[in-house]
């Protein structure tokens, strides 16, 4: 079985507001690439292809940008909140996308 992540993006990241009122926070550039370029490629370095993205606000500038992520050399599904759904809920609506274990790191 092919390990997996999903990653939680769907949060309107109010305590950066003034970056974040018309893009979301993973789309915030550093040093010329967005956050989930330098997640995308840390994950395919440590072989992690398969990954489920949990998008909400604005959330539409990720998947455009993203794709499928062919061009990152992963895999990337979408899970789209319409509402925040917080951890529980993000996770719970792409249960059937991820495989059977799941963990969430405490940091």
């Amino acid at each position: 079985m092919d390990m997996q992540v999903a990653i939680l993006a769907g949060g309107r990241a109010t305590r950066l507001r003034d970056l974040t009122r018309n893009q979301p926070k993973s789309m915030l550039k550093i040093q010329g690439e967005t956050f989930h370029e330098y997640q995308l490629e840390l994950l395919r370095r440590g072989g992690i292809k398969n990954i489920v993205l949990c998008i909400g606000y604005i959330g539409e500038q990720v998947g455009r940008h993203f794709g499928n992520g062919r061009q990152y050399w992963v895999d990337i599904e979408y899970s789209v909140e319409d509402k925040c759904l917080g951890i529980a809920g993000a996770l719970k609506k792409v249960e059937s996308l991820l495989n059977d274990i799941v963990f969430e790191p405490i940091g």
